[in-house]
């Protein structure tokens, strides 16, 4: 088993900055800064993982950690789907809403609207809940709102298709 080497000596032959051979002595400041920084963030990252960075077993479990960490996806959970259903449903209900305003002579512009229904059941539960888009808020919704658009249009077609083909 190849024997595993300390933070500091492993990063002596990292490049980490300008490669070329006419570096100035700022950057190797910069480079030597940088090396600095990183070792302490590796030695940290095995202290609190209460692991030894002379153990490769241990390099294997802290490299796993920092990819599930970095790369494991953004909150606790699955994030939430949407089915085709409740967004053609989130089509209606904007227009429905856009409708109600206008026929009360106020602007109906898609977030406002968005921020319309945001008061009220079934998508006041949403409001400051993350999906995988964002937090829900008004503009969140109108993120949504562009899907359920195209999903709807979708859907208009495959309808139309049926219709002509039946």
């Amino acid at each position: 088993m190849p024997r595993r080497i300390n933070p500091k000596t492993f990063l002596a032959g990292a490049r980490l900055g300008p490669t070329s051979k006419n570096q100035s002595q700022a950057s190797h400041a910069q480079v030597k800064s940088a090396a600095k920084l990183v070792a302490r963030c590796i030695q940290l990252a095995f202290e609190a993982a209460g692991c030894d960075t002379d153990r490769e077993e241990d390099w294997r479990m802290v490299a796993m950690w920092l990819a599930l960490a970095v790369f494991g996806g953004r909150d606790a959970g699955h994030p939430q789907v949407w089915s085709k259903r409740k967004l053609l449903k989130l089509v209606a209900d904007i227009d429905k809403t856009k409708q109600a305003r206008r026929a009360k002579g106020l602007p109906a512009r898609d977030l406002d609207c968005c921020a319309e229904l945001l008061k009220h059941e079934p998508y006041s539960k949403l409001k400051g809940r993350k999906d995988h888009l964002d937090v829900m808020t008004a503009s969140g919704l109108r993120r949504r709102l562009v899907e359920a658009r195209k999903a709807k249009g979708a859907f208009d077609m495959l309808g139309r298709a049926g219709a002509v083909a039946g």
